[in-house]
């Protein structure tokens, strides 16, 4: 009986190792585009945070004159 179990299984097994599947990478016919409006957005926003950032340590700095 485990004879048997043993054949079924390397036959199950052989036949799943044999189905692999084929990959292939092919280059397309269009060409590549970059959107570099995503990149100006992001150097806008940066600057944005950079003010509010110095505005908030200023409202920090004026808070402790006033209170010191």
């Amino acid at each position: 009986m485990r004879l048997k179990e043993f054949l079924s299984l390397a036959v199950v097994s052989t036949a799943l190792i044999s189905c692999t599947h084929k990959v292939q990478i092919e280059p397309s016919d269009k060409p590549f585009l970059v959107n570099l409006n995503l990149k100006i957005d992001h150097e806008i926003k940066m600057k944005i945070e950079q003010d509010n950032e110095d505005l908030l340590n200023l409202e920090k700095n004026v808070g402790k004159r006033k209170k010191g």
